[in-house]
């Protein structure tokens, strides 16, 4: 990192405001460290952002990644500035140090929920409740259902394999028997939803929470819930072959009937006091966190 620029944008903190003209705002919690971001567009008739700029509860670190993606965005089409990434922010200090890489990575989010709300006709900035049709609309275009008003949305039945709610708040909404495949929904308050016999093969659900989540009956195989809250969430009749669970929390839960075959955990995955994990193999992480290796039978 280029520490002359990074102190340079702390002291000028540029592109730092509200903005009252704003034709989109997207709002954005970081559910790692709490921080809550917020950006404004404004983009004119032609479709081309004339000004971008944020407010942010965060640190230095955050501040300089939502600075430069603003500044990295101006003069772009929506279609030009969904592309940008976080290797082009990082660019505007040279790169960030190993252990920053979130920040960027979080801005980018925040970036792409006001993009979806710009989209939405700003409906999300303005506290429209979404339809199902909207929701269907956004995720066909492949942007980010983040910023919508998704509580307690009943989105039941739906396809919406490979949608991306990373950030979002769907808190109570209902996917029952909805087809969610390969559905993105990092770091998403999910608390009390609904997935009741829903397809969530392959969903990322790292860092979500799901307290008091309904998953009864759903297909959870290959589903990455690394790091998930699924405290007193019902897992009766759920399987979840082949389930990434480590450092997941699993108080609380129940669990009659779940088929567990093949579902990796590690030392840190918690069940209640005195519960024998119903696996049949303990896993470990590699140095990044990330890999999963074969320690033997427990």
């Amino acid at each position: 990192m280029n520490f002359d620029k990074f102190n340079r944008i702390q002291a000028d903190k540029p592109n730092l405001r509200e903005m009252a003209d704003a034709t989109a705002v997207g709002e954005y919690r970081n559910s790692g460290c709490g921080d809550a971001y917020r950006i404004f567009l404004k983009v004119n008739a032609g479709g081309v952002i004339e000004d971008a700029s944020f407010t942010t509860t965060g640190c230095g670190f955050g501040l300089a990644a939502l600075a430069l993606c603003c500044e990295a965005a101006k003069g772009k089409t929506l279609d030009e500035a969904a592309r940008l990434t976080a290797e082009d922010i990082e660019r505007g200090v040279d790169g960030f140090p190993e252990r920053r890489k979130n920040y960027p990575a979080s801005a980018l989010e925040a970036f792409h929920v006001a993009l979806a709300n710009q989209r939405n006709g700003g409906a999300a900035a303005a506290g429209k409740k979404p339809t199902r049709e909207d929701v269907l609309r956004i995720a066909a275009e492949g942007d980010s259902l983040g910023g919508l008003d998704g509580q307690n949305l009943d989105l039941s039945g739906l396809d919406l394999r490979g949608a991306r709610f990373e950030g979002g708040n769907f808190a109570g909404a209902n996917f029952a028997g909805a087809y969610l495949m390969a559905a993105n929904f990092h770091k998403c308050s999910l608390r009390g939803a609904n997935f009741e016999a829903a397809d969530l093969m392959g969903v990322n659900f790292r860092r979500a929470d799901l307290y008091h989540a309904n998953l009864r009956g759903a297909d959870l195989s290959w589903a990455d819930c690394r790091n998930a809250f699924l405290n007193e969430a019902d897992l009766s009749g759920a399987t979840l072959l082949g389930t990434q669970l480590g450092f997941c929390k699993l108080t609380g839960i129940r669990m009659d009937g779940t088929r567990w075959g093949g579902a990796f955990y590690d030392a840190m995955t918690r069940f209640d006091p005195g519960v024998v994990a119903p696996f049949e193999k303990m896993f470990r992480r590699d140095a990044a966190g990330e890999l999963f290796l074969d320690e033997g039978r427990a």
